[in-house]
């Protein structure tokens, strides 16, 4: 299958996929520039919070657990749910001189498996972590988006799993754990802020791709604060917005305390938002925990809270 002048493999096991380098910024580590364009004025979310005392570099992964629940007399079904842009697995500007790529694709893959998770949402993700993941997770399809890596959605392997496809810079499956059908979805939608009617249409369509009554949008979506209504306005629940709220849970871009572009202290932004999300709708679902995974102190910040 062809999409434009890249091969689009959306379907299969592949054992070869992501370094965001930033809503419009350049990548500090010697990578991309992510589309930048010269001379580009640069705007900071709407929701941005700056703090000019930043904390040590942390790698922070979202998990989201979501409870599922086939009907009143059957017994809770637990579906667990990790979502994470990892930039390709480059090494972020402030690592120590010792650490290589190899050690970051290392300690991404001991995050990810220390959450168990049933389904894994990646975004920017590079062939060498998904064939790291290979041996515990099923690579069931892969896409691109307007960033390096891929956009590529993993089952624990034994989880029964159907219809894969693409639906723009999205990689849409259904997952059936204990006869519980749930439609899943790993994203990566258009960037910056003039990118909006892009994400617009973007998430109008792989809401409309899904027949299923529980369903599960995960991942990248370069969403501002005043953005969401459209899979609000399907039925969809914002997981944060209207199950969590909590502030301390709220960031999943937080170069405050993520030093991936650099210290702030040395010139480099500090701001926090929330472009990463997780969406939600069904009556058989609710949600029973949501949490922000690897905020403790490690050796290699990631570009992405996830």
């Amino acid at each position: 299958v062809r999409d434009g002048k890249k091969k689009d493999k959306t379907i299969g096991s592949v054992k070869e996929a992501a370094n965001f380098v930033g809503d419009e910024e350049k990548d500090q580590s010697g990578g991309s520039t992510r589309g930048v364009q010269k001379g580009r004025k640069r705007k900071l979310p709407e929701d941005f919070q700056v703090n000019t005392s930043a904390q040590k570099p942390a790698s922070v992964s979202v998990s989201a657990s979501i409870k599922l629940v086939a009907n009143e007399e059957t017994k809770d079904i637990l579906l667990r749910l990790v979502t994470w842009n990892v930039a390709e697995c480059k090494v972020s500007k402030t690592r120590p001189k010792f650490w290589t790529r190899n050690d970051s694709l290392e300690a991404v893959e001991q995050i990810i498996n220390s959450k168990q998770p049933d389904v894994v949402a990646l975004q920017e993700a590079p062939f060498d972590l998904l064939h790291r993941l290979s041996s515990q997770y099923e690579l069931l399809g892969y896409t691109y988006s307007h960033a390096p890596g891929v956009v590529a959605l993993l089952v624990r392997k034994g989880l029964e799993s159907r219809g894969v496809s693409k639906v723009g810079p999205s990689i849409t499956a259904r997952i059936v754990k204990n006869g519980v059908p749930v439609d899943v979805a790993s994203v990566h939608l258009a960037p910056f802020a003039d990118g909006k009617r892009d994400r617009s249409k973007q998430i109008i369509a792989i809401i409309n791709g899904f027949q299923g009554a529980n369903v599960v949008i995960a991942g990248d979506t370069n969403m501002r604060k005043v953005e969401g209504k459209e899979p609000e306005a399907k039925g969809y629940k914002d997981v944060w917005k209207h199950q969590v709220k909590d502030p301390q849970k709220r960031f999943t871009w937080d170069s405050r305390k993520n030093w991936y572009h650099g210290d702030p202290k040395q010139g480099a932004r500090a701001y926090a938002t929330r472009y990463d999300r997780v969406y939600q709708q069904g009556k058989d679902m609710s949600l029973m925990s949501f949490e922000l995974v690897g905020e403790e102190t490690v050796v290699i910040p990631n570009h992405h809270l996830s």
